[in-house]
């Protein structure tokens, strides 16, 4: 082997080696990116209290009893993913509410003007609590940025689940019930449209 070969394959494997660093520190700060803008789990979030359209308001992530959990949707009446997403949903907090009782609060957040939000709520026959989220310092504390997201969060507010994007698949809703702490002989079996 000559000198001028042994120094090639040298090179070749450093240029390897800082090609595989450079990839890795691209999704590292892509990761950091996101958990800036987005919920993940264990992210403490402060209480909001957001007016619901029934005329009452919710304290989203804080709950007095400790053993209760709030699932919260967040979507705006425009987004053709978060209306992909109603479906799923509407079962999730059907079958939360047979299964929990009163433990899980579950909650529907608008980006939208409340005329909007009222319309959609109508539309898609949402039977949970819909608030209308104003934009500002609370869409902030609460990194609604992106919709649909899908969040489970304890009694303090701390992020127990969190996805952004169409809510579609059993592994997700398997997710959403490992979350609120449901063994998997106790979740209700999803029905296939």
């Amino acid at each position: 082997m000559t000198l001028l070969t042994a120094a090639l394959l040298t090179a070749s494997a450093l240029i390897a080696a800082l090609t595989r660093r450079y990839d890795d520190l691209r999704k590292a700060y892509a990761d950091q990116r996101m958990r800036l803008a987005l919920p993940y789990p264990g992210l403490l979030l402060p209480t909001i209290g957001v007016a619901m359209a029934e005329g009452d308001s919710v304290n989203i992530g804080r709950m007095t009893d400790s053993t209760g959990k709030q699932l919260i949707f967040v979507f705006t009446t425009t987004c053709r993913f978060c209306k992909a997403t109603v479906p799923l949903w509407r079962e999730l907090a059907d079958s939360i509410r047979f299964l929990k009782g009163g433990q899980v609060q579950v909650v529907g957040l608008s980006l939208d003007s409340p005329e909007a939000t009222h319309l959609f709520g109508a539309t898609f026959d949402l039977d949970f609590p819909v608030g209308v989220l104003p934009p500002g310092k609370d869409r902030q504390l609460l990194r609604a940025v992106m919709v649909p997201q899908t969040l489970v969060l304890d009694h303090e507010g701390r992020v127990m689940f969190a996805r952004t994007g169409v809510f579609s698949s059993q592994s997700a809703i398997d997710s959403v019930y490992q979350a609120l702490a449901w063994t998997p002989d106790r979740r209700p079996e999803r029905k296939e449209p």
